[in-house]
């Protein structure tokens, strides 16, 4: 289950994102477009590599669902990714393991709300 606060972050922030790309609604489209399958598969790959103990690749993986969430305006995505690449630098990984499924939950959340925005 997400954390609380992730979640009081709006997932995704379309009016912010419109704004940054100067009102270009096609441009911002496109954006997104290219954002959330990166996210989903840097997800799955960076679960794959926290689980199987490559900390380098579970913190590349981390560090560009980071990147991509930031240049869509994925406020929770990026706040929850921040932190686990924070404590992975760190050289901390319990957080990255008790975070898979509440990233999960957000990047789900996260790619639902950006769907039905692109759906209207």
């Amino acid at each position: 289950m997400p954390d609380r606060r992730e979640t009081s972050l709006k997932l995704f922030d379309s009016d912010r994102l419109l704004s940054r790309l100067m009102g270009d609604e096609e441009l911002a489209a496109q954006v997104l477009e290219a954002c959330v399958p990166d996210i989903n598969a840097n997800f799955l790959e960076f679960v794959d590599a926290i689980e199987s103990g490559e900390i380098g690749v579970a913190t590349h993986r981390i560090h560009a669902m980071k990147g991509a969430s930031q240049n869509a305006d994925l406020s929770a995505v990026s706040a929850l990714t921040f932190k686990i690449e924070e404590s992975l630098r760190a050289g901390e990984t319990s957080f990255a393991l008790e975070s898979i499924e509440r990233l999960e939950g957000i990047v789900g959340e996260t790619i639902g709300e950006v769907r039905r925005y692109l759906n209207n």
